[in-house]
Parts: C-alpha cells; sequence; structure tokens
C-alpha cells in the first residue's frame, strides 16, 4: 500500500480484506481500469508484440478533422519518429524548442497505441 502524502519508501504490506473493507469504491476503480477496454494492460496483444511501423501519412482521424487542430508537418514527423521507435522496442527523449507542440506528439503517439 503506497499511502497518501508519504514517499515509497514508507509503503506498506496490508491485508487485502482490510483493504477491501476499508476502501471498497478505491478497489472497484482499481478493478474498472484493468477491466477495460481504453486502458492498456498486461494483457494487452499490442503490448506483447510489437507491430511493424507503417508511416501514419496524413492526420489520424482519432485526432478529429478540425481545420485548427492539423498536425504541422514537423509534428507528423515527431509522431512517426515516436511510433517507429515503440515498434523497434526503443526508448526515445522527444526534445525541441518550445512551442512546436511536442504535448501535442506524445499525446496523438498515446491515442495511437490504440489503433495499431
Amino acid at each position: 500500500m503506497k499511502w497518501e502524502s508519504l514517499p515509497y519508501s514508507e509503503a506498506t504490506w496490508e491485508d487485502g480484506i482490510l483493504i477491501r473493507s476499508r476502501w471498497p469504491e478505491k478497489v472497484k476503480e482499481f478493478r474498472d481500469r484493468e477491466e477495460s477496454k481504453r486502458y492498456p494492460s498486461k494483457l494487452c496483444k499490442v503490448l506483447r508484440n510489437r507491430p511493424k511501423f507503417i508511416k501514419i501519412e496524413s492526420q489520424p482521424s482519432y485526432f478529429g478533422s478540425n481545420p485548427d487542430m492539423l498536425l504541422r508537418d514537423y509534428q507528423m514527423d515527431g509522431l512517426n519518429w515516436l511510433v517507429g521507435s515503440w515498434t523497434k522496442n526503443n526508448s526515445v527523449f522527444l526534445a525541441d524548442e518550445m512551442g512546436l507542440g511536442k504535448t501535442i506528439q506524445v499525446s496523438i503517439f498515446f491515442q495511437s497505441l490504440f489503433f495499431l
């Protein structure tokens, strides 16, 4: 159990019955996350076997088609680089000048994992 406001070094082992009786809503939230189709789990196929990289040529439909929210060409390059690195199981660090949309690139990358 990692207790609120305490560091991980202060985590303790607790009896499961105590946890279920004192925090049933937290147990339910945990179970819901584990069974959700929106959050990857250890059983997720794409996390066990990385697919072959296929370049994303245009704005992903799951990002929407609002003309004000189109990815720029360098953001598409960044997205493809992230996806390509992920499919090769490479750890990467995305860095560039401030204001070029790293947050958007990473958000779309995470969203793309559900569509691979």
